[in-house]
């Protein structure tokens, strides 16, 4: 039987959102702590110009859209206020135990969780960093924006799952460090958050670990992303640490994942001679 942490993982490999009975909010933070806290995205523009996306704590129970199932009404004294679902606050009484599923789904008399994009906003969480390495990216202009909204990020990745668009917000700070501040749940069909926003070129997301070694590498480029999708068109082999640092330095058109020590995946294109010659040299 899996254990929670392995029913996540399967849940993202098969584009599933967790059930609710699976999960707990205390699991989510695990998860969080184990696979996201330490990483980094290293986002590389076609420009030249590279943007580092990290991931705080602080964020997630807004990632999560927690605060809006605060409520007044219940009678525990921390979480009484509303700061109590808001912050770092938040993500510790998750941790805790203290704000859980069972709260969520009782709060406001169930009209929140019954809320389609509130609920799926929660339980989606764990998507995050699959929509980072595989989502689209636009150029947020709220100038641009037909609508109304407190939340002005400069960047918003879409990422399909299901019926659902999943849009991670994310927001700069004074340097070229950016940070994922929220998750706006939107319908397949209709996406306001990016609609008449400019997609940007991309060439490369690349994930590393906390030591600065690469996780993974997702192709972005235009010309090669879309073809790199499709098993018909792509080769499959498996290199040691240093050939994959040789792949990632030489900036070839691949997609890359940590398999196990000294062990990379890479995935390149069948027409792409160049790229297999460098790998079997």
């Amino acid at each position: 039987m899996l254990d929670v942490y392995e029913y996540i993982l399967r849940c993202i490999e098969k584009r599933a959102i967790p059930s609710d009975e699976k999960i707990t909010l205390k699991s989510y933070c695990e998860f969080y702590e184990k696979e996201i806290e330490h990483h980094v995205f290293e986002v590389e523009f076609k420009n030249g110009k590279k943007i580092y996306i990290k991931n705080e704590a602080k964020n997630i129970a807004h990632i999560m859209g927690i605060h809006a199932f605060y409520d007044r009404r219940f009678k525990d004294k921390a979480l009484r206020f509303e700061g109590a679902f808001t912050g770092i606050d938040a993500y510790k009484n998750m941790k805790k135990g203290k704000i859980t599923l069972n709260y969520l789904k009782k709060s406001k008399r169930g009209e929140a969780w019954n809320d389609d994009t509130k609920r799926i906003r929660v339980l989606s969480f764990p998507f995050m960093m699959k929509a980072l390495r595989e989502g689209e990216w636009y150029n947020f202009d709220i100038n641009k924006f037909k609508g109304n909204t407190k939340l002005n990020p400069k960047i918003i990745v879409a990422y399909r799952l299901q019926k659902y668009i999943l849009n991670f917000c994310i927001s700069d700070s004074n340097d070229d460090n950016y940070f994922c501040i929220s998750n706006i749940i939107a319908f397949k069909n209709d996406n306001p958050r990016v609609k008449n926003q400019d997609l940007l070129e991309l060439d490369r997301v690349i994930e590393l670990d906390s030591k600065g070694k690469v996780i993974s590498c997702v192709c972005q480029n235009r010309l090669y992303r879309n073809y790199l999708r499709k098993t018909k068109e792509v080769e499959h082999v498996t290199v040691n640490e240093k050939k994959h640092e040789e792949l990632i330095s030489k900036k070839c058109f691949v997609n890359t994942n940590k398999i196990a020590h000294d062990k990379y995946e890479v995935v390149y294109l069948k027409l792409d001679t160049n790229t297999k010659k460098f790998i079997e040299k």
